[in-house]
């Protein structure tokens, strides 16, 4: 060291001594001497092997430390799989970007076992791994390829030993502690085994996108001479290689020179087979070129492209040269196995092909990403002229913030619901009827959240979620990055088995709507509110009050009446000869029907919507955005009633006349009389039933006189006129009646046929 005294008279200087030399002439040091701080290494080794991007190894670090200290031993990027000290378990852990451990005084021996990087389909030929700095590091690993040349910077091989299908690695590293070594094949034919001549054959497929072209090309590789480990082919510009597969590949690598290199699991001197998927993008506003990987010029080569596309794109050929455009009988199957799209031309070449096909996207067709898929609606009118209604909607909705609502004129909004929630709908400046419901995105089939545990691969997880391994692809799909690899703790989103379906949404709209009091004859239009999404099928209730009795119901535009307010005669004549007893009025039969369903409602306790009143069901599939609508025409009662007795009487006045007078007068009158009297039963029900009865009385009345007249009963011959009058009887009363009024009129008309 260097000690500072004091020369001689006017001079200055520097002695320079040993430590101890110092000591021994009583000099005392100003600090106290401290032993260095720290690991001073002894020997380090580095043992491993290194397997598509994958480094498992040993590192064996012999040291010594003066003091209790944190010793450094490895680059926090690896995984320290065992640790062990002296040969006793020991502790490591990462402090900032190192593992270290915890040491006390003394010579140490540390055995790590190790990883580093992550293995992938894909092969590597570097492997960068650095160590605390130290003295020299001794290298031994082993490279699972053979016949290469290696480059270790900061450190020298000492040895390559290879045996054909891998090499051993000797060698030392510098005291910086880094590793960075990387090796190429060795570029003579003779280390390699000799010169190697083979045939190829490709059939691809490019699917053709607005931005980039993904192709699928699978190589057949025939060997004509010498035996084939591995196969270069030379990329097009701006092609990128996206996973090579096949069951005789080993590992792939893309390297500076355009190349893709792919190893083969064994030597084959027969033939081979390959999968290569790639991509690149499309040039703007530009005629898209077809480019595959294919092998060197001095490989004999035939192949075929095809272009495919979705159906909102065009393609359309165009220069090409040293290619030919297939007609579709001379497509090759090694290109229809590949197609999942429709094909938009099909090229041959025997060199890498040279063709561009303009592309350009088609207008889009306006479909709905919303709709509705079920309709159910209620109105019920009041007899003061109030319209109370509700609408049930089943919404399936992807990408629609609101849904456009248009009430009936005059209406006001009183409830909106969704699945039970309360919702606040906005109103429109200047369109009192509109009203904006808020809608939200439906829900789909949920995706799982796995996490990632040590051990999992994605065939695994396939087998676990969907029972079926080669569904991995699903899962790589929905994690961009992890088929290169799981990290431990990473989450992964697991798709569902089915294909997701948006799950409908109920909505509930309640409206209330004053109008004019319901007058005795009168007629009405009710119509649903206006929806701006497409309805797939509407059921739709309409309550009259029971005080008014409907002539017609009629379903205007996209719906119809179910429910049939009037039976065609004809029906009328089949139930009358075959029902017997069971017959009875589509009226009657509707009250039972609707009576039984309110009971069952009310059991159960179902929605207190005020169903009162006379029902009608209207049904209508495919409506559009087309608002249901029915109209009604109407009386009240007391003048149902009214007409109704008018009819009888009208009825038994003519069965009187028609019985008395002789003459085509009184047939004409008849006819006549009969046609009013049928058109006023087809729209008021009652009435039919009121004539049939009132025909009986008159035939009575008419009895009763000629009884009273001394008219008595015969055998005799009825007259033409009593055989007609009995035949109109019955044909109208099987058509208009039911079967007690018919077989009282038939008594009455046999026992007059025999009074003379």
């Amino acid at each position: 060291m260097t000690w500072f005294a004091s020369p001689a008279w006017g001079q200055e200087g520097t002695v320079t001594m040993t430590l101890d030399d110092w000591v021994a002439a009583g000099a005392r040091p100003t600090a106290e001497l401290r032993p260095p701080e720290g690991a001073m290494p002894i020997q380090r080794t580095l043992v491993g092997n290194l397997d598509r991007g994958l480094f498992v190894g040993t590192l064996t670090a012999l040291f010594e430390v003066r003091a209790r200290t944190v010793v450094p031993v490895l680059d926090g990027d690896s995984v320290v799989a065992d640790a062990r000290l002296d040969g006793a378990p020991v502790s490591v852990r990462l402090e900032g970007d190192q593992w270290v451990v915890d040491t006390l005084p003394g010579r140490h021996e540390l055995v790590l076992s190790l990883l580093h990087g992550e293995q992938t389909e894909r092969f590597t030929r570097a492997l960068q791994l650095d160590l605390p700095a130290g003295g020299p590091t001794a290298l031994n690993v082993t490279i699972p390829e053979g016949s290469i040349e290696p480059t270790l910077r900061g450190g020298v091989v000492s040895s390559a030993v290879s045996d054909g299908n891998a090499t051993q690695l000797r060698g030392w590293l510098d005291a910086t502690g880094r590793v960075d070594l990387s090796w190429e094949q060795e570029s003579d034919p003779a280390a390699a085994g000799g010169p190697v001549r083979f045939e190829a054959a490709v059939g691809s497929v490019l699917s053709v996108g607005e931005d980039v072209v993904v192709g699928v090309a699978r190589y057949q590789l025939d060997v004509r001479e010498g035996e084939l480990d591995r196969f270069e082919l030379s990329l097009p510009v701006d092609v990128e290689v996206l996973d090579v597969t096949g069951s005789q590949v080993l590992q792939w690598h893309t390297d500076a020179g355009g190349r893709l290199v792919v190893l083969l699991k064994n030597t084959e001197d027969e033939s081979a087979d390959a999968t290569v998927r790639f991509q690149y993008p499309v040039p703007p506003d530009e005629p898209v070129p077809l480019r595959v990987p294919v092998p060197p010029a001095a490989v004999a080569l035939t192949g075929a492209v095809g272009v495919e596309a979705p159906v909102g794109i065009d393609v359309a050929p165009q220069a090409s040269v040293g290619t030919t455009l297939l007609e579709p009988r001379d497509i090759p199957r090694s290109v229809l196995d590949l197609t999942r799209e429709p094909l938009r031309g099909v090229w041959s070449f025997e060199q890498a092909p040279d063709a561009t096909v303009a592309v350009k996207r088609r207008d889009n067709v306006e479909v709905s990403s919303s709709r509705i898929d079920d309709l159910q609606g209620i109105t019920v009118l009041v007899e003061d002229g109030t319209e109370v209604g509700k609408l049930l909607l089943q919404v399936r909705n992807t990408t629609r913030q609101v849904l456009v609502v248009d009430l009936p004129e005059g209406a006001r909004l009183t409830h909106c619901f969704r699945d039970g929630v309360p919702l606040r709908p906005g109103a429109v400046a200047g369109v009192p009827e509109r009203v904006l419901v808020p809608l939200t995105r439906s829900a789909t089939s949920t995706t799982t959240v796995h996490v990632v545990e040590p051990g999992d691969m994605l065939s695994g997880l396939a087998l676990r979620y969907y029972g079926d391994a080669s569904a991995w692809p699903r899962i790589a799909d929905a994690n961009p990055g992890a088929g290169s690899g799981l990290a431990v703790g990473a989450e992964l989103q697991i798709p569902p088995r089915e294909a997701s379906v948006e799950q409908a949404f109920a909505l509930e709209l309640g409206w209330e709507r004053a109008s004019a009091p319901l007058g005795p004859i009168g007629s009405r239009r009710v119509t649903l509110p206006r929806l701006d999404l497409d309805v797939m099928a509407a059921n739709w209730h309409l309550y009259l009050p029971e005080t008014v009795e409907p002539l017609t119901v009629t379903g205007a535009g996209p719906v119809g009446l179910v429910d049939r307010l009037h039976a065609d005669p004809l029906a009328r004549v089949w139930a009358a000869a075959f029902a017997g007893d069971s017959y009875s009025s589509v009226l009657g039969n509707r009250r039972k029907m609707f009576a039984e369903e309110e009971r069952k409602a009310a059991e159960t306790g179902a929605d207190p919507f005020p169903l009162v009143g006379r029902r009608f069901r209207l049904r209508g599939v495919f409506l559009g955005t087309e608002p249901a609508t029915v109209d009604l025409r109407w009386v009240t009662t007391p003048i149902a009633v009214l007409v109704r007795l008018l009819a009888s009487a009208t009825a038994a006045m003519g069965a009187v006349v028609l019985t008395r007078t002789r003459g085509p007068s009184a047939m004409i009158g008849a006819a006549l009389a009969s046609f009013v009297a049928l058109l006023v039963a087809h729209h008021v029900l009652g009435v039919h039933r009121a004539l049939v009865w009132g025909a009986d009385a008159g035939l009575f009345l008419e009895f009763s006189l000629a009884w009273l007249a001394g008219r008595r009963w015969t055998w005799g011959r009825p007259s033409p006129l009593t055989v007609v009058l009995a035949g109109t009887f019955v044909i109208g009363s099987l058509c208009f009646g039911d079967l007690l009024p018919v077989w009282v009129g038939l008594a009455l008309v046999a026992v007059r046929w025999r009074m003379t």
